[in-house]
């Protein structure tokens, strides 16, 4: 359920203490310092059952995500990634079943076009899913799993820094998988890349 500023009239996520639009507060706390430190609200009747379970409560009631719901969220993200990219590996393989007929030139460009779809599709999700990201938090997947991603400030952490954010993920990844584990031994539950942003994973 989406909230609206009273001050400028802009549409914020339900888990906003602030507009991102203007800054102005949201939830009926002081100042905007205020309502960083208050966090997201809790659900009625949470108990704290530890980071792998539903996760750790942290100071002014905000939950770290556990690192299962990450990995849901990134598991989502990577289907959808997938999907957008879906038409070109479709044309690709036509093209390539064409290849020994008659038409033998129309599944060449086939396969080119193929190719250059499945190119589209990966640069046009990757810039979506940075820019949603950067501005509301989460991305398609984070924002089905109920996790966001926030700068120390307690602001989204904008596209650049998303984007730099999500580079550096995958590189991480490239270099050993395992280090995606290192939040269950980190004493503030952050990935090494969000130590490196400055960023938190939290549970809305």
């Amino acid at each position: 359920m989406a909230i609206f500023c009273p001050a400028c009239g802009a549409q914020n996520d339900d888990w906003a203490q602030v507009c991102r639009q203007c800054g102005a507060v949201l939830r009926g706390v002081g100042t905007a310092q205020q309502a960083f430190q208050q966090g997201f609200q809790q659900p009625a009747g949470y108990v704290p059952q530890g980071y792998g379970g539903a996760g750790m409560m942290m100071g002014g009631g905000r939950i770290h995500a556990s690192i299962g719901t990450r990995f849901l969220a990134q598991l989502i993200d990577g289907v959808v990634n997938f999907l957008a990219s879906l038409p070109g590996f479709v044309l690709t393989f036509l093209g390539a079943f064409l290849a020994d007929t008659d038409v033998a030139a129309l599944g060449t460009l086939m396969t080119v076009l193929g190719y250059l779809l499945i190119f589209a599709g990966m640069i046009g999700i990757l810039i979506y899913q940075v820019y949603k990201l950067g501005k509301e938090g989460a991305t398609i997947g984070k924002k089905m799993m109920k996790i966001c991603v926030l700068g120390q400030d307690g602001y989204p952490l904008g596209f650049g820094k998303a984007l730099a954010r999500e580079i550096v993920k995958g590189l991480i990844g490239q270099i050993c998988f395992l280090l995606f584990l290192y939040p269950l031994i980190d004493k503030d539950k952050q990935a090494l890349y969000d130590k490196l942003f400055g960023s938190n994973v939290w549970q809305q």
